[in-house]
């Protein structure tokens, strides 16, 4: 078939060839020029296979997508391999940190206070509580006792604000530092990679990696290490101070930990596949996205505009669809 007879007013010799992506099964035309008037023209068309019709390219679409999707949900491990490779992920987040070290640390130091302060309020109020109903003070002796109480719980707390405010100023620059860091590493990183892997691989993947994923590691930070921190210095004191006020009570309370914990778990390892699949849909959306605007002129050529709308409309339902089942977990 000659691209000449369906663009007549292209002056250049033109080649195509149609290159299957793997991972979608989405036929990809591309259109390269020859001639000295247009050298290394290349329009890259999205969802145009002369050989297929438009139902068919939609039913191969959603599910060639379907089984991506189961995949991606068999591929996920359980047990201790899926643990380990967690602890590694964490790890290699946590190496990140090692340039921002001093701020990371004064985060970690407000963690600290702002956690002492917060659990020396109820501390005080139950020594209000005991001077105001106890009877071995005075009139005169309990008020002066009740407003020094009272000014140490005002200093108290406006002490836990300052250093809940410089905790979370401090996460929020150390995750800011930390996806500045990333994004310089990744782009260098893809300029000196080879031209096989750049030709093999999706643009709108590889910007959802730049800017989404970038994204959710620097929300990890506060969100994650900071809250995760914060968890265990608030429960430790906690749980001490309860099996000091009383040993049986203690043990009610905690009877309801094992059973969040095993609910925890179970939740964390349905959420995983989800977001893994969240994450690709959102690099197979970018890259939709990206192959319909870069070569929107040759769509309109061939008048692709409802086929391109219905593929995108497509995915970004299923992708929508995805949110809300991690949403419900």
């Amino acid at each position: 078939m000659l691209l000449s007879s369906i663009l007549p007013g292209l002056n250049c010799d033109v080649s195509y060839y149609v290159q299957m992506n793997e991972q979608c099964h989405r036929s990809s035309l591309f259109f390269y020029g020859h001639h000295q008037k247009c050298p290394g023209v290349c329009v890259h068309v999205s969802g145009v296979d002369p050989g297929r019709t438009r139902q068919e390219r939609i039913n191969l679409d959603m599910q060639a997508t379907q089984d991506n999707r189961k995949t991606i949900l068999s591929s996920s491990r359980s047990g201790s391999a899926e643990w380990n490779e967690n602890l590694r992920i964490y790890l290699r987040i946590l190496k990140l940190l090692r340039p921002h070290w001093f701020i990371t640390l004064c985060s970690v130091i407000c963690v600290l206070l702002a956690t002492a302060f917060s659990l020396v309020v109820p501390s005080l109020l139950g020594w209000v509580v005991d001077v105001g109903v106890g009877s071995g003070h005075s009139g005169s002796g309990r008020m002066s006792t009740l407003w020094l109480a009272a000014a140490l719980i005002l200093g108290f707390s406006i002490l836990r604000g300052i250093f809940a405010y410089g905790q979370g100023y401090l996460s929020q620059a150390v995750s800011n530092l930390i996806a500045y860091d990333l994004r310089d590493m990744l782009y260098d990183h893809l300029q000196h990679l080879s031209f096989s892997f750049h030709d093999d691989s999706e643009t709108g993947q590889l910007m959802s990696r730049m800017t989404s994923d970038i994204e959710a590691v620097r929300n990890f930070i506060p969100m994650g290490l900071i809250r995760g921190i914060t968890a265990l210095v608030t429960f430790i004191p906690i749980l001490i101070l309860l099996f000091r006020l009383d040993v049986n009570l203690a043990l009610i309370t905690f009877i309801a930990v094992p059973v969040m914990l095993i609910l925890s778990a179970d939740v964390v390892k349905r959420l995983r596949p989800l977001w893994l699949s969240v994450q690709n849909g959102v690099g197979e959306l970018s890259t939709i996205m990206q192959e319909s605007l870069t070569g929107v002129r040759v769509v309109k050529s061939f008048a692709r505009e409802n086929f391109e709308i219905h593929k995108y409309g497509e995915k970004n339902h299923e992708l929508r669809e995805l949110n809300m089942s991690a949403a419900r977990l």
